[in-house]
Order: C-alpha cells, then structure tokens, then sequence
C-alpha cells in the first residue's frame, strides 16, 4: 500500500492507539487523543474506520466522548474546550460514515443528551458544534426531532465547518427540509 509507506510510522501509531481506545470502549480518551492529533485528521479518519470495528459498541462508547462539555459538569478552559468540541464534531462525523447499530438503551442515552444538548446550543454560538450537533442527530437518528426553523438555525451556525454541510445534507436528506430556509442551498 502507498500511503502507508509514505508515513509508515505515524500510520501504524495511530492505528494502534485508536484501536487501544475502542476496544477498551474509552470515549473520552479516543476524544483527548484526537485532540492531541487533530493536525493528522486526514490519516485518522481512515485508520479510525478500522479502530471502530474494535469496540464492542462504538455507538455508546462515542456518547461518553461529549461528556463534560455542557450540563452540569461543563469545562472551563475555553481554548481546550473549543479543540475538544472539534475533536467531537470529527469523531461524530466519523461513526455517522462507520454507521453503527444503534440499540434501544443507547438510543434512549442519546435522547437525554439531545435534550441537553439542544438547550446548550441556544445559547453558545460555535460552528463546529453545532455542526458536532447535526452528526450526533444523524448518528442516533434524531432528525424528526427537529423542526424546520431548528434545522436551518443549527445550519446556519453550523456554517463555519462549511465544508461538511453539503455532503451532511445529502447523506441525511436534510436538502428538502431546509429549501428557503438556508442560505447554502446553492451548494447542495
């Protein structure tokens, strides 16, 4: 393979610490670690489509990953906060491509967190999480959830991480719900 033997050494690290992560079903460490490696995203992205065939519930152990950044126990560094929630957006982004089984209890987990999350993105103006916010709702299937006027807010937030809304709106057949409501439609 090329593009393994291009970089063979950080290809093979980060595969072996992604995978550690899942199969130890550790969210909020797969989170940091991203984090710590967002400039290799674009390596990360592929080797974590392997990674998430380690865990043994990739839809659950991916929830554990937003803990601590709205409700009760929020974080206070705001520049680390900022990074965590576009380490975030990437690892929703990533299972929502991975596609995993959703089971009832993780569904109903997802739910609270929907609700909590909703509430958190009325008041906090972040592109990349309320874009975070859109892959969750595709993820856990949460779009009927949503009204119209919700969608093309969020959407409309979500514009800073504008690269990823038109592929998201396509993915999730969210174009119709949002015709005339925003102002990105010319990209869909």
């Amino acid at each position: 393979d090329p593009s393994s033997s291009s970089n063979p050494k950080s290809s093979i690290s980060h595969l072996e610490a992604l995978s550690s992560f899942c199969k130890n079903n550790d969210g909020k460490g797969l989170r940091d670690f991203i984090k710590e490696n967002f400039n290799d995203r674009v390596v990360i992205k592929d080797e974590l489509q392997i990674a998430f065939k380690s865990a043994s519930n990739p839809a659950n152990m991916v929830l554990d990953a937003i803990d601590g950044l709205f409700g009760g126990n929020v974080m206070v560094d705001r520049k680390d906060s900022r990074l965590i929630k576009r380490s975030c957006n990437f690892l929703f982004q990533q299972l929502r491509v991975f596609s995993p089984y959703v089971s009832f209890d993780v569904k109903e987990k997802a739910k609270k967190l929907f609700n909590e999350w909703k509430v958190n993105l009325n008041d906090v103006y972040e592109p990349s999480w309320s874009m975070a916010f859109l892959q969750f709702v595709a993820v856990y299937g949460f779009l009927v959830d949503l009204n119209d006027a919700e969608l093309a807010a969020y959407s409309t937030t979500a514009a800073g991480d504008f690269g990823e809304i038109p592929e998201l709106f396509q993915v999730i057949a969210l174009s119709d719900r949002v015709q005339g409501s925003n102002p990105f439609n010319e990209f869909i």
